[in-house]
């Protein structure tokens, strides 16, 4: 039980850069189910940031020593937030998903990605800023939230 800190940065890297390719999609896919414009622009923002958050990772990666190992962690355990967010693109743009359906699966994706992903980082590693886990946390809290939001202002009979 034990993942090199290049393993892990590259999956965080490939979670985020998936998950930006399912905010892309969903920007294409929105617009065509009826929802407005804004729908396009909405996603095509998370994509946006989706990047930069890959980019945060990978930079975050790059500072930590090539030869760290995280001695508790279970590499499966972050391969499967790989498979669920490949999972969920399969569900959410692939096949015909209702719209607010689709939305809620992204709002829970982000959520899951910040508790059962990002917390499970150590505390303390050599070389990564102190604040990284809890900065990469609030993104996906924050991008839940708005998703909530729109859902909400979108969708209000689907919305609890």
């Amino acid at each position: 039980m034990a993942i090199p800190a290049k393993d892990l940065f590259d999956l965080a890297r490939e979670v985020e850069e998936r998950i930006g390719r399912l905010y892309a999609d969903m920007s294409k896919r929105l617009p065509e189910e009826g929802v407005s414009a804004e729908a396009k622009g909405f996603f095509s923002a998370l994509a946006d940031q989706e990047q930069e958050h890959a980019s945060w990772v990978q930079e975050a990666g790059g500072r930590v020593p090539e030869d760290f190992v995280f001695e508790e962690l279970a590499p499966e355990e972050f391969r499967i937030t790989l498979g669920t967010v490949e999972d969920v693109h399969d569900e959410v743009v692939d096949r015909s998903v209702d719209v607010a359906g689709s939305l809620e699966i992204c709002e829970h994706l982000e959520s899951g990605v910040a508790e059962n992903f990002y917390r499970r980082f150590p505390d303390r590693v050599p070389g990564l800023d102190p604040g990284f886990v809890e900065r990469m946390v609030r993104s996906c809290t924050d991008h839940a939230r708005a998703i909530a939001e729109f859902r909400k202002a979108h969708f209000p009979a689907d919305a609890d």
